[in-house]
C-alpha cells in the first residue's frame, strides 16, 4: 500500500542550478588536489636534492681521499719491505708494485662518472615534463659507479662513505618511485 504524504518527491527540479553547485565543488576539489600535489613535488624534490648534496659532499671527500691513499700505500709497502729484507730496498721493485696496485685500485674515471650524473640527475630535475623514468635511469648509473669505487678502493675510510651513499641513494630511488 502506498503511504501517502510519508515519502514525498520532487518532480521539478532545476538541473542548471544543480549543475553549478556540483560544478563549483569540483573546481574546488581539482584546485585543492592541485595545491596539495604542487606541495608535495616540491617537499619530494627537496628531499632528493638533500640526498643529492649528501652524496656530492661524500664524493668530494672520497676525491681528496683517494688521493692520499697510493701515497699511504707507498709508505706502507716501504715499512713492510724494509722490516722483511732490513734495509735492502729495490726502488724499482717498489715502484713496480705501486703501480700494479695503483692500476687496480684507481677510481678517478669513476669519480668523474658519478660526478658527471650526478650534475645531470641536477639538470633534469630543473625540467617541467615529465622526469621520473629519467631519473630512475641517471640513478641506476650512479648506483653502478658507487658501487664499482667501493669495490675498487681498498680503504675503510672510502668504504664508510660509500654505505653513505648507498644509503642516500636508497633514499632517491624511494622517492622516485612517487614522480611521474
Amino acid at each position: 500500500a502506498k503511504a501517502e504524504g510519508v515519502i514525498s518527491t520532487e518532480t521539478d527540479r532545476d538541473g542548471e542550478k544543480f549543475w553549478k553547485h556540483i560544478k563549483k565543488q569540483i573546481e574546488k576539489a581539482l584546485k585543492d588536489f592541485h595545491s596539495s600535489k604542487e606541495i608535495e613535488g616540491k617537499e619530494t624534490e627537496k628531499h632528493i636534492l638533500d640526498c643529492l648534496s649528501k652524496i656530492e659532499d661524500n664524493l668530494d671527500k672520497i676525491r681528496k681521499n683517494s688521493k692520499d691513499y697510493m701515497k699511504v700505500f707507498e709508505e706502507k709497502l716501504r715499512n713492510k719491505i724494509n722490516e722483511l729484507l732490513e734495509g735492502e730496498i729495490d726502488e724499482n721493485r717498489i715502484l713496480h708494485e705501486v703501480g700494479i696496485v695503483a692500476s687496480k685500485t684507481d677510481i678517478d674515471e669513476e669519480i668523474e662518472r658519478l660526478s658527471s650524473h650526478l650534475k645531470q640527475f641536477r639538470k633534469t630535475c630543473k625540467r617541467k615534463e615529465a622526469i621520473g623514468r629519467q631519473l630512475e635511469f641517471i640513478s641506476q648509473e650512479m648506483n653502478r659507479e658507487i658501487n664499482t669505487i667501493g669495490s675498487k678502493a681498498n680503504s675503510i675510510k672510502i668504504s664508510e662513505l660509500i654505505i653513505e651513499m648507498k644509503t642516500e641513494l636508497e633514499k632517491i630511488k624511494e622517492q622516485l618511485r612517487n614522480i611521474e
